[in-house]
């Protein structure tokens, strides 16, 4: 049973672990795109939320394919 309940803990580790590097590599995405975007449209950098400024980001390149 406590052998058991070790490898229960090494796996919830590994997740978390696994989640904190998907955070990191997110920020860093959202990061770049900020950086060229902003190049571009400067107005658009008084968006703090990154979750907003992606969605605006990814609803203008739909808008100009469609």
């Amino acid at each position: 049973m406590k052998e058991s309940s070790k490898e229960e803990d090494k796996l919830v580790i590994q997740a978390i672990n696994s989640i904190d590097e998907i955070d990191e590599s997110i920020s860093k995405l959202v990061e770049r795109i900020r950086e060229w975007n902003v190049i571009y449209f400067p107005e658009i950098d008084i968006i703090q939320n990154n979750e907003s400024f992606i969605n605006l980001i990814a609803d203008n390149d739909r808008e100009k394919n469609y």
